[in-house]
């Protein structure tokens, strides 16, 4: 058996409602700043319980426009080592300073006591990932960290869509809230894409002129440098079926993530990473802990001669990627805690179409290595 890391859920009916859409947008012509744009964008902002809600070309163009409008030039924004780099790398693209923070071992997300460490005039703002899909119980402390010295506080939600802390949805917490829409998230727009989230009309309206080259009131006058990240048609109406059945997806990744949790969690040299009662999780990766760097390699090599495939929860982490360690000289053991943690995570197999026999051979796998 072979199991792939993820794949995108789309039943039946779902993949025929997106082929009657193709046909209306090939016949009506339109491919951008259609029907079906609007729709996904006014069904992702009921979901997440926001006022507005802006698709984009990709997260990353998300993450820009946002620290854009925050204008981060010459300012530090505040990120975590254990992400993908976009989430800093925009940073440098909206002409800012990303500054590095360290993870809380017990969530995979930013620890509040570094982020403080880190605070200086020049901040800007903080950006909180929610890795894997989790909301730490520290977002309340983070986000009041925030509103003391008068910061932006961002969700990078790319993990997230679907999740929630204390009946609050990723994306709702923050001031803005980014989601990456790729191939291989919790609910994909087709290929790449991304979306916005927040309650501020303000940061909407400009966010909606960045997406089309600056544009704001009139078409053909760009009142603003903008860029061209708008979202295609054809990706929308993919993103509104997604949107709709993004409950569903959510209930089947959790189903399997408790298979495994119920398993693991009875080994000595395992360790699952627990989800909270007053939590939900879309799971975009299921990350195991082992008991060292050594473990977490043999098992990637002996889970990948069984057929499953593996990945790890951003291994190595932001500073020690080349082009950081050359461009900020960051260096081995500046952030502990992720070097510790990131280097004993494998991340095992999750989708909402995950078979019970699937989970099992994969349950089985690790249990055999």
């Amino acid at each position: 058996m072979n199991i792939p890391t993820t794949k995108p859920y789309f039943p039946p009916e779902d993949a025929e409602e997106i082929l009657e859409g193709m046909e209306e947008i090939l016949s009506s012509g339109r491919f951008i700043k259609g029907k079906f744009l609007s729709a996904f964008e006014e069904e992702f902002a009921r979901f997440v319980g926001t006022k507005h809600a802006i698709a984009v070309s990709s997260g990353t163009a998300a993450l820009e426009i946002a620290y854009r409008y925050f204008y981060v030039k010459d300012k530090e924004v505040i990120t975590p080592t254990n992400t993908f780099i976009a989430t800093s790398n925009a940073v440098l693209y909206a002409g800012g300073k990303p500054v590095l923070a360290d993870m809380d071992a017990r969530t995979l997300c930013l620890d509040a006591d570094d982020v403080k460490k880190r605070i200086t005039p020049q901040t800007r703002g903080v950006v909180l990932v929610h890795v894997a899909g989790f909301i730490t119980p520290q977002i309340e402390e983070i986000q009041s960290l925030c509103r003391t010295h008068n910061l932006f506080f961002m969700e990078d939600a790319a993990h997230a869509h679907g999740s929630s802390y204390k009946d609050v949805k990723a994306g709702a917490w923050g001031d803005v809230g980014i989601f990456s829409c790729l191939a291989t998230k919790v609910i994909t727009t087709g290929g790449v894409g991304g979306i916005i989230t927040t309650n501020d009309g303000e940061l909407a309206r400009i966010a909606r002129s960045l997406r089309f080259h600056g544009e704001d009131k009139s078409r053909g006058i760009q009142d603003r440098l903008g860029n061209d990240w708008m979202l295609s048609e054809p990706q929308a109406l993919v993103g509104y079926v997604q949107t709709k059945r993004l409950s569903e997806i959510v209930e089947k990744r959790m189903a399997v993530a408790k298979k495994y949790d119920k398993i693991f969690q009875e080994h000595a040299f395992l360790k699952p990473f627990l989800l909270l009662p007053e939590s939900i999780c879309g799971y975009y990766k299921y990350p195991l802990l082992v008991d060292t760097a050594a473990h977490r390699k043999a098992l990637g090599e002996r889970l990948k001669k069984a057929g499953v495939a593996t990945g790890s929860s951003y291994w190595p982490p932001c500073h020690l990627q080349p082009v950081y360690k050359k461009e900020f000289r960051y260096k081995e053991g500046d952030f502990s805690v992720a070097e510790d943690v990131l280097s004993r995570v494998i991340t095992l197999p999750i989708y909402a179409g995950m078979t019970d026999e699937e989970a099992a051979y994969v349950i089985d796998a690790v249990m055999n290595s």
